[in-house]
């Protein structure tokens, strides 16, 4: 079974989950492939490495990685030799071994056994600051920090392929999840809302669902969730975001968490 979704952008190809929608994006290139958030199920990490498999002998890897959430480093451990690019606060803020105990907690509740050991992503090369320019092989890649969803978050941008990876920002699945901070996370949506208009990007990825090939309505997106949170300090139930966002009424748990770090900074 064939597990990755094709784009007219024929050097890019995406896997998406069957948890949460999450998605692997694999963008191919003459002499490298870039991978970013390589995951979930041992099933999927196979497909993934059958794609990258006939490359090995051939090409340079890059993995880039948007956050140490769990779910977002669980397959690395199984991906070919290459250099990393992260946040620079992927590195010096996160909790290294709690990020790998999260990742074997989950396996082992789950009942899940794989045929690699998990690996923490140690970074070759940091995204500092806003648009930031590394040359990955033959692609140009600009990495802004992404602060709000978690303290260690990044978003890519892929000049030649015009590709934005999103990371935990603007799913169309779910609002906002606030990890680290309610002001950072509306700076965060401010700062997409200036600059994403000006990249020339024709398909975005998040970390979570479906794809953005329509700038208006990724734009649109911002909004309501600058929206959602903008209304935290009300706390309306989570039903009324139902219209919105399709799985919030079981998401409660999270909205109220949402609430919690609302209050702690207001």
């Amino acid at each position: 079974m064939d597990l990755f979704k094709s784009f007219p952008f024929g050097q890019i190809r995406i896997s998406s989950s069957s948890l949460y929608q999450t998605n692997t994006t694999l963008v191919f290139g003459r002499e490298t492939i870039l991978v970013c958030d390589p995951n979930w199920l041992p099933q999927e990490i196979e497909a993934i490495l059958s794609r990258l498999q006939p490359f090995l002998e051939t090409h340079s890897f890059y993995y880039l990685f948007t956050h140490a959430d769990y779910d977002h480093i669980i397959g690395y451990g199984a991906m070919p030799p290459g250099r990393v690019v992260t946040s620079q606060a992927m590195q010096t803020v996160i909790d290294k071994d709690k990020a790998l105990t999260r990742v074997n907690e989950w396996d082992g509740q789950k009942y899940i056994k794989r045929n690699y050991l998990h690996r923490y992503p140690i970074t070759d090369l940091t995204i500092q600051s806003d648009g930031q320019q590394l040359q990955l092989g033959e692609f140009t890649v600009r990495g802004f920090p992404t602060r709000g969803h978690t303290e260690d978050g990044a978003m890519y941008f892929i000049e030649q392929a015009k590709t934005l990876l999103l990371g935990d920002y603007l799913s169309p699945l779910e609002f906002p999840f606030i990890e680290d901070s309610w002001t950072a996370y509306q700076n965060t949506l401010l700062k997409m809302q200036d600059i994403l208009p000006k990249l020339g990007w024709e398909i975005a990825i998040p970390g979570h669902g479906p794809c953005y090939q329509d700038a208006a309505f990724m734009m649109e997106r911002i909004q309501i969730d600058l929206d959602y949170l903008a209304k935290l300090g009300d706390l309306d139930d989570v039903h009324s975001w139902a219209d919105v966002y399709p799985f919030a009424i079981y998401l409660e748990n999270e909205h109220h968490n949402n609430y919690r770090r609302y209050r702690m900074e207001n």
